[in-house]
């Protein structure tokens, strides 16, 4: 069942860490509010989160998980002990222009197959 959360993005230059909720294989993220207006800078696990990406304001950023589970990070206490207690980092974001905070919109889905509509 796909699950839906309001996210608070720190103002200012810094990324906010996204933490998986649920076991996604799918996750969609975008800021809140009928005229997004800010441009979303975002980093990723692949590398450390050493890379910087951007999307223009209103775009969504879209994830699937890789590989034969495509799971693209576990929740808290997901399985066993040894577990992060707070959930994987699936994606930090923040604001590209180091402005204002904003409210972004996290959709995780837990099978590939059924991603969230648009919206």
């Amino acid at each position: 069942m796909p699950k839906q959360t309001l996210q608070a993005v720190a103002a200012g230059a810094g990324f906010t860490s996204i933490r998986a909720s649920i076991p996604a294989h799918y996750m969609e993220i975008f800021q809140d509010g009928a005229t997004p207006t800010i441009a979303i800078k975002y980093r990723l696990p692949d590398d450390n989160f050493t890379a910087v990406y951007t999307m223009a304001a209103g775009q969504k950023i879209r994830l699937w998980g890789d590989g034969e589970a495509g799971i693209l990070g576990k929740p808290p206490n997901y399985v066993a002990s040894g577990d992060p207690a707070l959930g994987d980092v699936v994606i930090q974001i923040g604001d590209a222009a180091g402005g204002a905070g904003y409210n972004a919109v996290v959709k995780e889905v837990e099978s590939a197959g059924r991603q969230p509509s648009a919206g």
